[in-house]
């Protein structure tokens, strides 16, 4: 922790909704403002969507709704003089998503009056900048995909690097009262600020998981309602702000399911989210205790790139049958009716545009 930063023992921090612009109950965030949070957070971003928002720079989420739980946000975080931090702006967090987000912002400083420090955080990445790095040697695959080149980078519509929670604290050094970020980590939005004072990084990355998805953590599932996390020395307190919602160690303990291919070791930016001797006991009624998790610093601290390139358009044709004869010989005909877009085609560009030009899938 830097000198300066008062320490704390106790950080409370709010998960207002899994998606900023998915909605969540007036009321559970006024419950969350009457435990006097010292922070409010929502991840305003997903690679759920596919990667269109991305290449074409729109949001997946209207901005009627996004406005609507921005306000809320920034009215409550403004009244209590804590920070609000909005992490992959716009849904992809490219340079076209935060701009959307700042305007919104912006739009509602102007109608409330509201006035305080914003900070900005980039994500999208300069081709050339990235060319560097390439012939550098600087720029490897994840494992799972090829190699990049300079063609896959000249293809692609927009390109963004996934931040971690250096940049957040960064902005809160420098004073930022409300932090309007491009594409992160779910987790960094809210592991930033316990980290930023101190609190174990294991603890600070398992909790900022949970927070990610506002309720969904919780039983029912919902993503889009709020819950509170009390971080502490040893572990954690996360419970649900939504009377009607619990926290149960099975809930807890089955969200680090979620997203991952393995529930102990979880990869973000500058090292590795160990849960593997995880604790999860149930605190009271609705609220879970949550302690023993590690952060592994991994060797070398790495950025993931992500980008969108246009490989075509897309139709999609619904049809509903009822024949038992066709249903019985569905895979013959959709052979038939593959060979008949094959001619077609063949027919109607003369021969320019063959079946390597396209994708045709059936979902049966």
């Amino acid at each position: 922790m830097e000198v300066g930063r008062v320490a704390k023992q106790e950080l409370r921090i709010i998960s207002a909704s899994g998606i900023l612009g998915y909605g969540f109950p007036e009321a559970s965030l006024a419950r969350g403002m009457e435990r006097k949070p010292d922070v409010i957070g929502c991840d305003a971003g997903s690679t759920d969507a596919g990667p269109y928002y991305l290449g074409s720079g729109t949001a997946f989420v209207s901005r009627a709704s996004c406005k609507r739980d921005t306000e809320l946000l920034l009215k409550a975080a403004r009244e209590a003089e804590i920070p609000l931090l909005l992490g992959s702006a716009g849904g992809a967090g490219g340079e076209a998503g935060l701009q959307f987000l700042v305007d919104i912002v912006k739009e509602i400083a102007d109608e409330n009056g509201l006035h305080f420090k914003l900070a900005m955080i980039h994500a999208e990445q300069d081709k050339g900048y990235l060319k560097a790095k390439l012939r550098q040697g600087k720029i490897t695959s994840m494992g799972a995909f090829p190699e990049l080149t300079e063609k896959d980078i000249d293809d692609a519509e927009h390109i963004v690097g996934v931040m971690g929670v250096e940049p957040y604290i960064k902005a809160l050094d420098m004073g930022a009262e409300v932090i309007v970020a491009g594409r992160s980590t779910d987790t960094a939005i809210f592991a930033a600020v316990p980290i930023r004072y101190g609190f174990d990084p294991g603890l600070a990355w398992h909790a900022g998981k949970i927070l990610e998805c506002g309720a969904f953590s919780a039983e029912p599932a919902v993503a889009g309602d709020c819950i509170l996390v009390t971080m502490r020395k040893d572990h954690f307190l996360v419970e649900p702000m939504n009377p009607k919602l619990r926290h149960t160690t099975l809930s807890v303990a089955a969200h680090a399911l979620y997203e991952n291919p393995s529930p102990y070791h979880i990869y973000e930016p500058g090292g590795m989210l160990d849960l593997t001797d995880a604790k999860y006991e149930q605190y009271d009624e609705r609220t879970v205790k949550v302690s023993g998790s590690k952060f592994v610093r991994a060797p070398k601290y790495c950025v993931k790139l992500e980008s969108a390139a246009k490989v075509g358009y897309r139709t999609i044709a619904i049809m509903g049958t009822r024949d038992p004869i066709l249903i019985g010989q569905i895979d013959n005909y959709l052979g038939t009716v593959r060979n008949t877009v094959r001619e077609k085609v063949l027919d109607a560009f003369k021969g320019k545009v063959t079946d390597s030009d396209y994708i045709l899938n059936f979902r049966v």
